[in-house]
Parts: structure tokens; C-alpha cells; sequence
């Protein structure tokens, strides 16, 4: 990438802020790697037991749990007790539905609008083949299934879906469990679902690669999920057992497959993700999703990306839900100690920040004035809040609330 140096610039700003990347075909700032904490942390709830998998709609989550579907609004405390049979809750048990007699365990899942309609696309195991499910979100009613291919040997923890090409077809990912590296890629025919009937048919193979073009390979595959442009895809794994080359992976959308650009450690920021198997069965990753929360709806929880994490006990499970952000916060008047720029822990210097983000992440510059220069050779987007914000050393640039700018892989600024 060429590096782009800001020298003299002046910046009038118009009132355009893109909270999660712009368009389709431009540049996408979904890259949330920014640990934020977590919340429940170490909880004991009905839903802990076995927990699996989330997603969510406009307004609600869907967690699952191995034979327990929940449907949670968003202003629930998530670290309350809940229960089925209480409002405003809601849940589906696998027994209550005749077509999953013979299976015992709900994976990771995903949601999809079509027309007026909300679809839950849930992988479900137990039995050979394993099968994706779908329901209807309005009223619960089951859709239909479809059994995986035998590539994925007969497994199913984890699906993702996102658009395709063609308006009428939806893609669906999935893979195996151990010694993935590759993942299916499923059909599925949107216009069938209105008539209560999957049409889901596979599609093909899509390697996966290391950051220098290896072919890279996983195990345990507990979940995955898409950024909101498609770009990205973000995957866990890891048992409660043994230790791997575990934690999250995102990956890169490539014409060739999968490239993965970043994994989490288990004890360093910025994508810390901690969990500690043992032989005795720990800690486990499970199941992910991005969903914007930064407008402080839902309780103690904010951020884009949100990951869970079980801890497997004799008598109840303990839920960690682990929070992610692309957004790394500067502000002047932060007088010392850490930083990391979390809310608690901001940046003082934008340099600060810079030095500290990644490709795909976004700076959010604080009112006041920074003496300092900056050299940009990342693609990045910059934005100012709580008034103007100055940087100003030989030359001048100036953010007002809700200015923009987007560096671009190729080196290019656009200002908003």
C-alpha cells in the first residue's frame, strides 16, 4: 500500500457519518477486533447450560442452546435469569418438532429478511447426515430442512449466510468439524421459503489460506459469521478439551477463497479472546455475531462484534459473552495510565491510536487540538466527535462532528 502523508489540508465538513462502511464496492471498515470486555461475565442462567449459538434481527437476539432455541429482545438484561415461559421470552424445543426427532443439538446460526419475513437458518446435528433447519421468526413455524453435504462429515455446528449474486439465491456457509480447510457453500432459493419449502443445493468448495497464501487448516469449528458487506468472515473455534490454534480467525473474501487476516490471543489487546481448556473440560468459544450497539439499547453491552464463551461445569455452565469494536478512541485530555482506546482507557495522541490499528479499523478523534503529524500507510477511517478536533503541527487538519475521512487501500483520501 502507498503511503499517503497529510500535509496542509483544511476540511469543511457536511453532515455524513457511515456507522458500519459505505456502499457495496467501496472500501468496508468492519474489521472489530477491539476487546471491550464482557457481559454476562461468568453467569449462571437457564440459558448458560449448553449454550451454542447467536444471532439476532432489528431487534431481538436468537441464542441457542443444544436442543433450545431463545428469542430475547435486545433492552433484556442478558444478565438476568430467563425463562421459556415468561414474557417478553420466547423458545422452540427440538422435541416439539417432529421433523428433528433423532437429533439432539442446535449449532451456531444465522438470520435472513426476505420480502416481509424472518428466517433462522439453525445447523442441527445428532444424526447422519446433519441438516439445516429453518424457521419463520413471526410465528416460529418450522420451514423445512436439508441434509450438509458429505464433505462436511457428517457435521453441522456452525452456518452463515449472506447475499449472492443473484437476488433470488442466497449463500450459505458451513463446514466440517476437525481438519477444515475448506468450507461448503450452499444455494439456498429465496422465493421457496415463502411457500414453507427449502430448496438449499451445494454450490462448491472455498479454500481457506493463511496470511502468506498457505493452505491453512482448522479445528473444532464452533461458529462464524459475516460482516454486514460480505468482506469478512469471522470464525471460532476450540473444545473445552484441548488446546489448538484456537480462539477467533476473520478472514478476508478473496477471488481465490478465504485469506485469514487476524487471529485473537488469549491475553493481548487489542483481539484479546481468553478461554482455558482443560483436560478435565474448561472453557469453550461458541458461537458469534456483528451487531451494532453502540446506541447503548441494549444493557451493558456495546460494540459490533459479540462472541460467547462457555464455561463447562458439573452442576450449570457459566456464560461469558465476550464485545468487539472497530473503534478506537482518542482524547486529549486522557491525563495517563493504560491505553488502549476503550472508553474507559482512550488514546491521548492520534499517533497513539494510529500506531495501534489495523487495517479495516476506525479512529474517533475527540474535540481538541493535537500537535502532532501523522504519515497514513493504513487503510483506515477517521472521524471527530464532541465538537472540533485539530491536528496541527506544520500543517492543519480539522474534524468537526460527523467529518469523515476514509483512506483507501489504494492509497487514495476521501473526505466527507
Amino acid at each position: 500500500m502507498k503511503p499517503v502523508i497529510i500535509s496542509i489540508i483544511f476540511i469543511s465538513i457536511g453532515l455524513f457519518w457511515p456507522i458500519m462502511g459505505e456502499a457495496k464496492g467501496e472500501e468496508l471498515y468492519e474489521n472489530y477486533y477491539l476487546y471491550l470486555g464482557n457481559y454476562p461475565q461468568d453467569r449462571e442462567i437457564t440459558m448458560s447450560e449448553q449454550i451454542q449459538g447467536v444471532t439476532h434481527d432489528d431487534t431481538c437476539w436468537f441464542f441457542t442452546q443444544r436442543e433450545t432455541l431463545w428469542k430475547i429482545p435486545v433492552w433484556y438484561d442478558l444478565n438476568r435469569e430467563c425463562r421459556c415461559d415468561e414474557e417478553p421470552i420466547s423458545c422452540v424445543q427440538m422435541s416439539d418438532i417432529e421433523e428433528l426427532s433423532g437429533y439432539n443439538h442446535f449449532g451456531d446460526l444465522s438470520y435472513y429478511k426476505y420480502g416481509s419475513e424472518g428466517y433462522l437458518f439453525v445447523p442441527v446435528e445428532g444424526s447422519n447426515p446433519s441438516i439445516i433447519a429453518v424457521f419463520a421468526v413471526s410465528d416460529w413455524h418450522f420451514v423445512g430442512k436439508e441434509y450438509v453435504d458429505d464433505r462436511q462429515q457428517n457435521h453441522a455446528s456452525w452456518c452463515s449466510v449472506t447475499d449472492s449474486d443473484n437476488p433470488n439465491w442466497l449463500y450459505l456457509y458451513s463446514c466440517a468439524w476437525e481438519d477444515v480447510g475448506s468450507l461448503q457453500r450452499y444455494l439456498i432459493h429465496l422465493p421457496s421459503l415463502a411457500d414453507d419449502t427449502l430448496i438449499m443445493n451445494y454450490d462448491e468448495d472455498i479454500v481457506l489460506f493463511d496470511e502468506s497464501w498457505n493452505l491453512y487448516e482448522m479445528d473444532y469449528v464452533q461458529g462464524g459469521c459475516f460482516s454486514p458487506g460480505g468482506r469478512y468472515l469471522y470464525t471460532s473455534n476450540g473444545n473445552c478439551q484441548d488446546d489448538c490454534d484456537c480462539g477467533i480467525h476473520v478472514f478476508e473474501k478473496t477471488t481465490s477463497g478465504f485469506q485469514l487476516v487476524r487471529s485473537s490471543e488469549q491475553d493481548n489487546y487489542p483481539f484479546k479472546y481468553e478461554y482455558h481448556p482443560s483436560w478435565t473440560c474448561g472453557e469453550e468459544p461458541e458461537g458469534l455475531t456483528i451487531w451494532d450497539l453502540s446506541d447503548g439499547r441494549a444493557p451493558n453491552i456495546s460494540g459490533q462484534f459479540h462472541a460467547i464463551m462457555f464455561s463447562d461445569e458439573v452442576d450449570q455452565d457459566d456464560m461469558y459473552f465476550k464485545h468487539y469494536t472497530n473503534t478506537i478512541l482518542v482524547d486529549p485530555y486522557n491525563a495517563g495510565g493504560n491505553e488502549y482506546g476503550t472508553p474507559d482507557e482512550p488514546f491521548a495522541t492520534v499517533s497513539g491510536a494510529y500506531n495501534y490499528a489495523w487495517n479495516g479499523s476506525r479512529i474517533n478523534i475527540k474535540a481538541g487540538t493535537y500537535p502532532e503529524s501523522l504519515t497514513f500507510s493504513k487503510r483506515l477511517q477517521l472521524f471527530g466527535t464532541n465538537g472540533t478536533a485539530t491536528i496541527v503541527n506544520a500543517g492543519r487538519v480539522s474534524l468537526t462532528n460527523s467529518g469523515t475521512i476514509n483512506i483507501y487501500t489504494d492509497g487514495v483520501i476521501k473526505i466527507y
